[in-house]
């Protein structure tokens, strides 16, 4: 069975990658890619009612979150590239991930009434509530302390 989900239509892609250079659209579209195939995935899961750990949905939100090809557009936008090395060093990632995170937990924070009352299992604080038996108000306030720490 092919996991991956679909991307957009060509035109959405050629619209971002005209006037990039080759290596940058195919960055553009491998994160546009694991995008979809991670939304795939937490569709999935939902469906099947799993509730991942804490340690299965940092990295898979940080995917889900959009950001990471919302940082290429960044890019795009300005005209300019960042070089394929720094995309690829720890100095860009510790950068990047505590910026995803915070924001991403902070998006959970902000939708997590909403989506515990429609049973949604991929938001952290229903994550931290479900493994560590807290209340709803435990996990809240544990869900903010991490966005505070980042």
């Amino acid at each position: 069975m092919d996991t991956t989900a679909p991307l957009p239509p060509t035109g959405f892609l050629d619209r971002f990658t005209t006037g990039m250079s080759p290596a940058w659209g195919e960055c553009f579209i491998r994160n546009l890619q694991e995008w979809t195939t991670s939304n795939h995935d937490v569709a999935r899961h939902r469906h099947a009612h799993v509730i991942p750990t804490e340690a299965e949905y940092i990295p898979m939100r940080r995917v889900t979150s959009a950001l990471v090809w919302f940082y290429d557009l960044i890019e795009y936008a300005n005209g300019e590239e960042l070089p394929s090395t720094f995309h690829h060093s720890t100095a860009y990632w510790s950068l990047m991930e505590p910026i995803t995170d915070a924001t991403a937990f902070a998006n959970d924070l902000y939708s997590a009434h909403k989506e515990h009352a429609r049973g949604e299992t991929h938001n952290l604080p229903t994550i931290l509530r479900h493994h560590h038996s807290y209340s709803w108000q435990e996990a809240v306030d544990a869900t903010a302390a991490q966005v505070i720490t980042i």
